[in-house]
């Protein structure tokens, strides 16, 4: 068991380690210009890349018990360039309950997962996601999108691609 004090240097060394992260985070969306939509920044792309190189091979992954998500932009199987569209549809599940789009979740997954989440609400109409010229870095990318139903049946679609 540890002691007190070792505990107590532990927490605040990761609180120290929490902070200086926000505040890289809040200073790399300092230089963005109003008028763009930036997805991801560089320098949160340098955090959450992978060191495999066949990370996100262009390809698309779903799991659904839930509502059906469908991709409609951007097509994996060809060149993906920045600014990209991305855009997705929430259909209803087999069982015919609607999605609860209150209860969309997106991450950009590698090394570590970045919550994108609050940054995309904003772009939802409906039961879609409709995302129109989101800069994002040259690179791969993995995005999974989480949503459950009226029924709380659960659904995830995982959409990896390469921007040229």
């Amino acid at each position: 068991m540890l002691n007190w004090k070792k505990r107590s240097k532990r927490l605040n060394s990761n609180y120290v380690s929490y902070l200086a992260f926000c505040l890289l985070f809040t200073l790399s969306f300092s230089s963005v210009n109003a008028d763009e939509f930036w997805l991801l920044s560089n320098d949160e792309y340098n955090q959450i890349k992978s060191l495999d190189e066949n990370f996100g091979e262009n390809l698309s992954t779903t799991i659904a018990n839930g509502p059906i998500i469908k991709i409609v932009e951007p097509n994996v199987i060809e060149k993906v360039n920045s600014p990209v569209n991305i855009k997705l549809q929430f259909l209803p599940s087999a069982n015919g309950f609607q999605p609860n789009m209150k209860s969309l979740i997106v991450h950009m997954k590698g090394l570590i997962t970045l919550d994108i989440t609050k940054r995309v609400k904003k772009f939802i109409k409906g039961n879609e996601l409709n995302i129109k010229d989101a800069n994002i870095p040259k690179g791969r990318h993995k995005i999974l999108f989480m949503i459950v139903d009226e029924a709380d049946q659960y659904s995830e679609k995982l959409v990896s691609f390469k921007v040229s």
